[in-house]
């Protein structure tokens, strides 16, 4: 299990770069999108940590790492995703990024269980925490700004998040 350089170049990019343009707030029990649960056809996951370095023209901007891991969940065998990245030293001086994302996960469906994300940009912070609950329900924690608010819902559609 290799991830391309440029895939975790791009993944880095779009997690930090500014959103265009801002939508109307939709709540998500009202959100209405039709979602096909995947069918997983993968091989056995390869377990470890994965180590990258970014550059931009030969010069170090970051580092990000991946790990994989076995969980347990209360009922089937689950996986962890972690991934995390950070910026290069000298980039610090002009733009800090500290991130983590990290999903856990039916190893057999894909169906997530917990989903985890902590990013910080400078001296902005944001944090997100979504739970699939056994019911069918999500119950998700969000904090922007330092301004938490929480949402809890019954989606009309099978929900996933972003590694999964």
């Amino acid at each position: 299990m290799k991830f391309p350089r440029m895939i975790l170049l791009f993944l880095l990019l779009a997690a930090v770069a500014p959103t265009p343009a801002q939508a109307e707030f939709i709540p998500p029990n009202e959100a209405q999108v039709k979602t096909e649960v995947p069918k997983p056809d993968h091989p056995q996951a390869e377990f470890g940590t994965y180590t990258y370095d970014i550059d931009w023209e030969g010069i170090p901007i970051a580092t990000a790492k991946v790990n994989v891991k076995k969980a347990d969940c209360t009922d089937k065998q689950c996986l962890t995703v972690r991934a995390t990245a950070k910026s290069a030293r000298a980039v610090d001086i002009f733009y800090r990024l500290r991130h983590l994302s990290e999903s856990t996960f039916y190893e057999d469906t894909v169906q997530p269980v917990l989903f985890v994300q902590k990013q910080t940009e400078n001296s902005y912070s944001r944090e997100a925490r979504i739970a699939w609950r056994p019911d069918g329900t999500v119950k998700s924690h969000f904090t922007r700004k330092k301004d938490p608010y929480d949402l809890e819902f019954s989606p009309n559609n099978p929900m996933f998040d972003p590694i999964s």
